[in-house]
Formats: C-alpha cells, structure tokens, sequence
C-alpha cells in the first residue's frame, strides 16, 4: 500500500496583533508583536480516499477589520489550488471540518445558477456536533453547512471515531465546543491535524497562553491530552495557523516542541 501524501494549501492570511487576541499585559515579551498568520488547510491522498481537512476560501467581507492586512492580494482559491495538482471536487471523498469558524468551512459550497449547492458532492462531510445549532445559524452557516446537511452529506462528530483507512476524528473542545482534530496513522507513523487547538507558536512555551475567545479551561484541557498523547512518538503535528509539522519532546522542564524538516 503506497504511503499517504499530505499536502499543505495556503488559503490566505491574517494580521494577529498578539497584544489583542492573546489580551497580553503591557510587560509581556509579546506585547505589540504583530504576526501574519496563514490560514491552512490539507489535503490527505489515502489508496482509496481523497480527504479535505476544512476547506477555507478567503472572503474579507468576513473577516474582522482588525486581522485584515493592508492591501492584501490571497492566493487563488482552494479550488483553483486543487485543480493544479490534478485534484477534482467531484474525487474529494472526505471533508473533515475542525469546527465551525469561516476560515476553516466556508468554501464547502459553491454558488450556481442563483442557489448554493455543495462544492464536493461526492464527499461526506464531518462536523462537531457541538457545533450545530440550526436555530442560531447566520447567512454563511445556512449557505453553507445547511445546504451540505441537507444534501445527505454531513454526519455530525459527538465521540472519538474511526472513519476507515487509518482516520480518526477526536473531539478537543476549547476553540469551540465541537472543536475536532484528525489522526491519520498509516501503520509507520502518526500524522496529526490540529485545527486551532493552537494559533501561534509562542504558546508552545506558555501553557496558560489561549486566544481571548477560546473556552480557557476546555482549550487547557484539550492541549494537555493531546501532548500526552504525542509526547516522545514518531508523529508529525500540522495546524491551521502555524507552519508545521513539529513534533513534541518530554523533558525535565516540560514538553519541547521541534520543527520536523521534510524531504
């Protein structure tokens, strides 16, 4: 069986004035650092499966004015991205959405001829179900997950789960309350996708440091399981925000993140 291929899409990018988004104190060694930070998503060839991890389109229309950058031109749209690699909507087997924020959904319909309708119709679509609350959906939500939902397509996550072929979503609230990371495990190593289990990665060092809108003692509970989970293994660890892939170390003064050079 040939090995998976994994392969990284920029999407975008964002500004993150960390002073704000991490509600640092004046003294902190990152106040006033301004970051741009990348807005990923992968795609995982599997023999017998062709599989999104969230599926982004860059809209500043929905983006907040203060993660927009200045004269920002995004890169060609994910779909665009996927067609130069040969990767047709009609062949994505899989949607694995991490949670329901825009950046990581909002391009799993596509408008045609005055109605959406699902960008990968052929694909199952995977969603916290914590995440799903109809009554309280905006526009992009009904135009979006709604339309996949009621096209058959949306099977919604509320437990660990094994989708075949080495794939398996596990729920890690904190970022939203159906927040979910995948694990492919291809019998050689574990590969992880993260989602926005972490933004930046000056909180590998701080343990208490979380996005201000993030479930603080979810999001701390979900990071400390997680590097138990990784620490001293032969995994590799992708995120939506951070170039990767890093692993993770245990040492005496605490877990040590190391990037992992790809060939």
């Amino acid at each position: 069986m040939p090995d998976p291929t994994i392969t990284q899409f920029t999407t975008g990018h964002l500004r993150f004035d960390l002073s704000y988004i991490y509600k640092l104190p004046p003294d902190h060694p990152k106040s006033g650092e301004v970051a741009d930070v990348p807005i990923y998503c992968y795609h995982i060839a599997l023999q017998n499966r062709s599989v999104l991890v969230d599926a982004p389109i860059y809209n500043a229309e929905l983006i907040s004015t203060a993660l927009l950058i200045p004269k920002y031109t995004p890169p060609p749209p994910l779909i665009t991205q996927l067609a130069n690699l040969g990767i047709e909507p009609g062949g994505i087997t899989d949607v694995i959405i991490t949670h329901c924020h825009f950046d990581h959904f909002n391009a799993i319909t596509r408008l045609e001829n005055g109605r959406y309708i699902p960008t990968f119709p052929n694909a199952q679509h995977y969603l916290g179900s914590a995440d799903w609350h109809p009554d309280t959906f905006d526009e992009l939500e009904e135009t979006t997950l709604t339309v996949v939902k009621e096209a058959g397509r949306l099977t919604l996550i509320d437990a660990e789960t094994n989708i075949g072929d080495g794939l398996t979503i596990v729920p890690k609230p904190g970022e939203t309350l159906g927040h979910q990371i995948i694990v492919l495990d291809d019998s050689k190593k574990k590969s992880y996708f993260t989602g926005d289990l972490y933004h930046h990665a000056f909180e590998f060092g701080e343990k208490s440091a979380n996005v201000y809108w993030a479930r603080k003692a979810l999001m701390n509970a979900s990071k400390q399981s997680f590097l138990e989970a990784v620490a001293d293994t032969d995994s590799h660890i992708y995120f939506a925000h951070i170039p990767g892939p890093y692993q993770v170390i245990q040492t005496q003064k605490g877990y040590q993140w190391q990037p992992i050079t790809l060939p």
